[in-house]
């Protein structure tokens, strides 16, 4: 650059400035100058006034340049694309958080209500294990409870029968009873008369 500007010193005001423009944008990011319009006004500027000065630049530099200033679009469209994608990107993350964030919430207000589930859950499965267990305690018990049964199935049924003619008595006693209930009443007048008269 040193070398440039010695020799740009002998040409024109405008082709040292254009140099010392240039070379004030070498300490920014091209990102920076691409992306800013004044920026990117002022290289464009200082690039077509240097574009075809072989004498100070060399064929080599110039051709760069060149290829550079027609790049350019190209470039400014593919960081600004980065820059809209990054911008994108930023604001999914921010949605995301608020969305991570209200599911934190939620998740924290259900918390008991799981742990209640999960509870009951469990309850369910004891209570489960218990009905197979007496299920299968019942099927092992059930030929002798059956036994049982048939050896006192003779005795159950005289009993019952038993119990029937007991009660058909106790009916018909009540009967017998109720009917001396509505015979007519003797009383001593009678007899007190026939003694006392």
């Amino acid at each position: 650059m040193e070398e440039v500007f010695k020799s740009a010193s002998s040409s024109s005001n405008a082709t040292t400035e254009s140099l010392a423009d240039i070379k004030g944008f070498f300490n920014m990011s091209v990102d920076v100058v691409l992306l800013n319009e004044d920026f990117l006004s002022k290289f464009r500027k200082a690039a077509a006034l240097l574009v075809d000065k072989t004498s100070i630049l060399g064929h080599d530099r110039c051709n760069r340049l060149k290829k550079f200033n027609s790049e350019i679009d190209t470039e400014v469209n593919r960081l600004n694309t980065a820059v809209e994608k990054e911008k994108k990107r930023a604001e999914l993350r921010k949605k995301r958080s608020v969305h991570v964030g209200t599911l934190e919430t939620y998740r924290s207000a259900f918390q008991p209500k799981r742990d209640e589930m999960r509870k009951m859950v469990s309850e369910h499965k004891e209570l489960k294990k218990k009905l197979l267990d007496y299920e299968v305690q019942m099927i092992k018990e059930m030929p002798s409870f059956q036994n049982v049964y048939s050896q006192n199935k003779s005795s159950i049924d005289t009993g019952i029968n038993g119990f029937q003619e007991n009660e058909q008595l106790l009916q018909k006693e009540s009967q017998e009873i109720e009917k001396l209930r509505k015979e007519p009443s003797i009383d001593w007048s009678g007899l007190i008369s026939a003694f006392y008269d």
